[in-house]
């Protein structure tokens, strides 16, 4: 997983071990052993040394920066114990710079090790370790390349160096968290085509058992287009993940298993955070398969059905449902699916250069996934996207070929 496995900075050669997900687990320094722990969701939850040394004492209080640098460290009376600045891509200022001598807390030892974005910084190396790969803030770039050329875009010349730190945007493009997402683009028309797709960090089609998770599905709603109101089409918006549900129903089974017919093998049921989607109330919807018409769909459990329209969700072949499915409750869990978003190319672009107060964008995932950035911070999650599609597939636009088999 080409891991840096030691450093020999003149003092003594330090070297580190990683677990099967290419996280670190431990580091050997001068015969002092550091040990990682990461909690359920992947993420670093404590690190143990075997020589017994502590810290300052009692707790301390870490106040980041809009990137998620670590700026001031505090103690619990919030008297300050140390402070700290970054040139643009993380090279620490010296305290001798400036004017920064002459107030409390520059020059500080201490052993925070969160410092650039909040990422773990090795005091022997200089080096962060974003945990895919390190970063060095005096170079301003990843001492490792990208694997495979993960995240390359043609719309953009910068996404093409492997080893550049974020497009090499340091002011703005950060994502501290790392954000995996669904994206749904929707199209007009007098039903809705639509297809789904699943990105990983980079902007990169996930693969789920030799499979791209990238599937055509229907957005159209049984009361019209008109996605402010009950049963129309799909709205657009950011949701979130809310739970997903597999297996063969019961016809007439129990409403609660949300897989009935209507839902056939599978369902990936959401919540509307933002958007069109929370303004018109309709803040819970679904991707499934399924469908309720007996003529059109004489078996809604049959791996390709016929895709008919819905209440308001998305319908997708009940195979594809599963696989996708199965490709997100099978992510790591320090990746797993974050947010879902939905929208024509109109709305998704402008989604993407949504901005919040203090001029950070808001979806950076979408930008990622759209070609604008692309991450390089190391663990990210992934998302779908769910376009609407313009003039895609006739069969799924003109009735009475409603429920037209698309052919595999």
């Amino acid at each position: 997983e080409n891991r840096q496995v030691s450093y020999n900075g003149g003092l003594g050669i330090v070297t580190y071990s990683y677990d099967g997900d290419g996280r670190r687990v431990q580091k050997l320094e001068s015969g002092v052993t550091t040990v990682y722990v990461y909690d359920v969701q992947g993420r670093l939850a404590a690190d143990y040394k075997t020589d017994g040394a502590t810290g300052a004492g009692g707790t301390s209080y870490l106040t980041a920066d809009h990137l998620g640098s670590t700026r001031v460290i505090t103690d619990s009376g919030g008297n300050v114990r140390a402070r700290r600045d970054y040139l643009p891509f993380g090279e620490e200022i010296a305290s001798s710079i400036g004017t920064r001598s002459g107030i409390t807390g520059y020059g500080t030892v201490d052993n925070i090790r969160q410092r650039f974005t909040g990422q773990y910084r090795d005091t022997e190396s200089g080096l962060d370790n974003f945990l895919a790969r390190y970063h060095s803030g005096p170079q301003g770039r990843f001492m490792s390349a990208e694997p495979g050329g993960l995240g390359a875009k043609k719309q953009n010349p910068q996404s093409w160096n492997r080893y550049s730190y974020t497009l090499n945007r340091p002011l703005v493009g950060i994502d501290p968290n790392g954000l995996t997402t669904i994206l749904v683009a929707v199209g007009t028309g007098n039903r809705p085509a639509a297809t789904v797709t699943m990105y990983d960090r980079s902007g990169t089609v996930v693969s789920s058992g030799g499979k791209y998770m990238e599937f055509n599905g229907l957005a159209s709603g049984t009361a019209g287009h008109d996605r402010s109101k009950e049963y129309a089409d799909t709205p657009f918006g950011q949701y979130t993940l809310d739970f997903t549900r597999t297996g063969k129903a019961v016809d007439g089974g129990m409403e609660t298993s949300r897989l009935a017919v209507r839902f056939g093998t599978g369902i990936i049921r959401i919540k509307g955070i933002s958007g069109e989607v929370v303004i018109a109330g309709r803040d819970e919807l679904a991707f499934h398969g399924g469908g309720t018409n007996a003529q059109l769909v004489p078996d809604p459990y049959a791996l390709y059905q016929h895709l008919i329209s819905t209440n308001g969700c998305v319908r997708l072949f009940n195979n594809d449902i599963n696989t996708l499915i199965q490709a997100v409750i099978t992510l790591p869990m320090d990746d797993p699916l974050d947010y879902i978003y939905i929208g024509d190319e109109a709305t998704l672009n402008a989604m993407a250069e949504e901005k919040d107060t203090s001029g950070k964008y808001r979806n950076p995932e979408l930008r990622v996934a759209i070609g604008l950035e692309r991450k390089g911070e190391g663990v990210s999650n992934p998302f779908l996207i769910f376009r609407y599609m313009d003039a895609l597939w006739e069969w799924l636009r003109t009735p009475p070929i409603e429920g037209y088999a698309f052919p595999r």
